[in-house]
């Protein structure tokens, strides 16, 4: 008994001592070194005498010890390939990683042929606070495949107007689905050596993709392109219907919203033209924003459209262009610069109302209609004098009612109300921009759409009735010479349209 009990004493002192001690003793073991990268994510493909040179290809080491480490970088590759690392010995500080560039070359003279190629590491620091490293190897593989033939690539990038772009350029190899980075510049122009296939450039400014452009290439091949690059777009482009108000599928206007985004540099006399089609068929053409300079920003922009004859049973396509435009000293435009086009946005008018609509035999068929009701009432009205005249009435002691004025009971006869867009104040915000209201020309008022009438039509004040300035169409009135009171847009004859809430 007193044996066993001396056997349990001596077992838990000696579990003791050893937790203590491993509770002392640091923790070397934990943690460790990795080594990744993109360098063996790809494929390579190279001809002789060409070298692969790009920021995409890269080995990653990786320390998840508490202590830095001294790592002792080389290359195991066949004769005439060279993989180039800029520095021999790296430091990688505890519990962090390092990433360094790798260029891959071929000698003229290397054999072609299918290769593995390998970037390895050494640890070569020796003792770590006493304890002895055993110096281990890090090693990442990749495939490098040597061509004997070749194509010899001159790629630039310009903006429309023809002006040398400094973007940056991506050149991949594509294989199979895959694309692999093959070389990289950030002055604008590619010159490489490469191996028959297909290809792919992609160039950005400022992170934003400014054109790609996939091709192919044979042997012996000079491959000369110069890329224009769209340093100006337009997206986020949407037109939605606004319907006349308390109404589902009677439309007032077009509300068209889209993002203007000058990436490269600012533009001097610029211009936003709106393209309307009719069943396919340009219908008008209007300047709807104008710049002195456009800044290298995001501008979100946006208006209401009504057509000047108002709207039909068809299908209208809008389109937006931004134009460039060169000036002579007279002021006159001389030369217009297509900087940018925008998807066609489609809105198919399913209602609404035109006198188009009603053809010959349904005019005569309404206005015998018309006549027929005419003399019913005028006979009912006659049967009822007669027979008031049989039966004498009584003198009334009740006030007479007053027959109501022909007043208009929406604008009180003024003929216009508040815009109610810009609420009478002629300016709108579009996005943090504020400009002057193009719903009511920056008056704050608009023609009052309820009694509406041709005598409300003023001749235009910026063409004074011509319809040309310059001969040049006038945008303001849409060339037809004429508008209806402030209003910038107008409507149909006889149609009553309350405008929607916008």
């Amino acid at each position: 008994m007193k044996g066993l009990n001396r056997s349990k004493l001596f077992t838990t002192v000696f579990l003791s001592i050893l937790t203590f001690f491993l509770l002392c003793v640091p923790a070397y073991a934990e943690g460790g070194v990795a080594v990744t990268g993109s360098f063996s994510t790809y494929e390579y493909k190279i001809v002789q005498g060409e070298t692969i040179d790009t920021p995409a290809i890269n080995v990653i080491f990786v320390n998840n010890h508490n202590y830095e480490v001294k790592l002792r970088l080389h290359q195991d590759t066949p004769d005439g390939i060279n993989i180039r690392i800029n520095e021999e010995v790296v430091t990688v500080k505890a519990n962090s990683r390092i990433e360094i560039p790798v260029v891959m070359t071929a000698s003229e003279d290397a054999l072609p042929g299918e290769y593995d190629i390998y970037v390895k590491a050494t640890i070569i620091e020796d003792v770590i606070e006493g304890r002895v490293n055993i110096g281990s190897e890090y090693a990442l593989k990749t495939k490098l495949t040597v061509f004997g033939e070749a194509a010899d690539l001159d790629i630039d990038v310009v903006d429309v107007a023809g002006e040398p772009i400094k973007a940056v350029m991506n050149l991949y190899q594509l294989d199979n689905g895959s694309r692999s980075p093959l070389a990289y510049s950030d002055k604008g122009t590619i010159i490489e050596r490469v191996i028959p296939g297909d290809y792919e450039v992609i160039a950005f400014w400022n992170d934003f993709q400014l054109v790609r452009h996939p091709f192919s290439v044979v042997s012996e091949q000079q491959y000369k392109k110069t890329l224009v690059a769209e340093i100006v777009q337009i997206y986020a482009y949407t037109v939605t219907p606004v319907f006349v108000e308390n109404t589902d599928d009677q439309l007032a206007t077009a509300n068209i919203r889209f993002i203007l985004h000058n990436i490269y540099k600012d533009l001097n006399n610029a211009r936003v033209v709106l393209l309307v089609y009719k069943d396919d068929k340009l219908v008008e053409e209007r300047d709807v924003f104008l710049y002195d300079t456009l800044e290298v920003n995001r501008h979100e922009l946006g208006l209401h459209y009504v057509p000047a004859q108002g709207w039909d049973h068809a299908e209208y396509r809008f389109m937006l262009e931004f134009y460039v435009d060169e000036h002579n000293d007279n002021g006159d435009i001389i030369n217009s610069t297509l900087y940018a086009s925008s998807v066609p946005a489609i809105l198919d008018v399913s209602s609404g109302f035109s006198f188009k609509d009603i053809t010959s035999p349904q005019i005569f068929i309404i206005a015998l209609v018309i006549i027929v009701l005419i003399g019913l009432f005028f006979l009912i009205r006659s049967l009822m004098q007669k027979g008031s005249k049989s039966a004498p009435v009584p003198p009334s002691t009740t006030t007479p009612k007053v027959a109501p004025s022909n007043v208009c009971p929406d604008c009180k006869g003024t003929h216009v109300m508040q815009c109610p867009h810009c609420s009478g104040s002629g300016k709108t915000l579009y996005a943090s921009i504020e400009e002057e209201c193009l719903y009511c020309s920056a008056a704050g008022e608009v023609i009052c759409a309820t009694c509406v009438n041709p005598k409300h039509l003023t001749p235009c004040p910026k063409c004074s009735g011509n319809g040309k300035i310059n001969n040049i169409k006038c945008t303001y009135c849409n060339g037809i010479g004429h508008i209806i009171s402030r209003q910038y847009a107008k409507y149909k004859d006889g149609i009553k349209l309350k405008l929607g809430k916008i």
